[in-house]
């Protein structure tokens, strides 16, 4: 890796553990809870511990993935097995990168949750871990999906009072937006997701 990436890696506010990148949203983590995940250099092959995120029209599971892309950041986004490129989207277009892509991994998948959600509802969801994909500008990114063309897709989740709120992904040549959504989120064994407590 050049030192570019990991430049930006450490803007993100990411903590080093392993021999791979694993990184923590500092402000949003149970400092009892340890999440068991990492993210591995993606080298055109899925590793056996990737997490699975979504799935083509035509049954290919796509697997969570985060790209650098130079002078936009650090975004989540997809690939999809036996292609060598991740796809990932920003400033209204889809792109595809081959070099500094890396895929989520994790020895405890079950831990894993999607939480189905609302942009404008995000902040109500408590006591868990939302998984964060990277940072755009400014803003920390988390991980969702939605539902794309008969494809449930992966892209990146701005909060609720972000001017581009919402879920974006990469759709055809373009970006998507949906105010609806799942959000990646990591459960510790001792913890339950609360959405919309009374």
């Amino acid at each position: 890796m050049d030192f570019t990436f990991y430049f930006v890696l450490a803007l993100v506010n990411l903590a080093w553990c392993r021999e791979e990148v694993c990184f923590r949203d500092i402000s949003n983590i149970d400092t009892s809870c340890h999440p068991d995940y990492y993210w591995r250099d993606f080298k055109d092959r899925i590793p056996p511990d990737a997490i699975e995120g979504g799935m083509t029209a035509s049954g290919t599971p796509i697997y969570v993935a985060q790209v650098y892309i130079y002078k936009i950041g650090l975004l989540p986004g997809m690939v999809f097995p036996n292609k060598p490129n991740a796809v990932t989207n920003a400033h209204g277009k889809k792109m595809e990168s081959a070099t500094d892509v890396k895929v989520l991994c994790s020895t405890n998948k079950n831990n894993f949750k999607w939480v189905p959600t609302k942009s404008e509802e995000l902040n109500l969801l408590t006591n868990t871990h939302l998984v964060v994909g990277g940072k755009e500008g400014v803003e920390l990114l988390y991980v969702g999906r939605a539902l794309d063309d008969g494809s449930t897709v992966l892209g990146k989740i701005f909060k609720h009072n972000f001017p581009y709120r919402g879920l974006w992904v990469p759709s055809q040549a373009r970006e998507a937006n949906y105010l609806h959504y799942e959000i990646l989120t990591y459960v510790c064994p001792t913890n339950k997701v609360i959405v919309n407590p009374e």
